[in-house]
């Protein structure tokens, strides 16, 4: 478990690089948080294996300070854009609907990452018009399922 472990904290702080790559601090924060819904998923495809096992909890050993670490990092910027979407202020703990909707967009996110990795939307894909593709989901879906309040 500790080689895993030490590998995924590395994972994680790729995936925290690449989902902040994705960010113009310019954009207003509901593009903000579309961005980092882009680096997600784009992480989970350039490094699938390594997005897997970082989302495999029952193979790695969270009690590790650098894993914790880096996890913890990564979701630090869901949660700085989720406040910065409902135009609140940030602070040490979050509020119930903060942390609710970060659960609403980090769910949609990861669920559609791992459609796209497991192939599961080549059929309806195909009966978009043409020119569509998978990540043109990706804002719909996060601007029909957040609300800014």
């Amino acid at each position: 478990m500790g080689l895993l472990s030490d590998l995924a904290a590395v994972g994680f702080m790729r995936f925290r690089a690449a989902m902040e790559a994705h960010i113009r601090k310019s954009d207003p924060a509901p593009a903000q948080l579309e961005a980092i819904g882009r680096g997600y998923v784009s992480f989970a495809r350039t490094h699938s294996d390594l997005f897997l096992l970082m989302f495999r909890s029952e193979r790695l050993d969270f009690s590790r300070p650098a894993l914790r670490s880096a996890a913890d990092a990564a979701l630090e910027v869901l949660a700085g854009t989720v406040r910065a979407v409902r135009d609140e202020p940030m602070q040490a703990t979050l509020t119930l609907p903060q942390a609710a909707q970060m659960v609403v967009a980090w769910s949609l996110v990861h669920g559609f990452a791992m459609l796209l990795l497991d192939d599961r939307l080549k059929q309806l894909i195909a009966k978009l018009p043409p020119g569509i593709d998978e990540m043109a989901f990706l804002p719909a879906i996060l601007s029909a399922a957040l609300p800014k309040t």
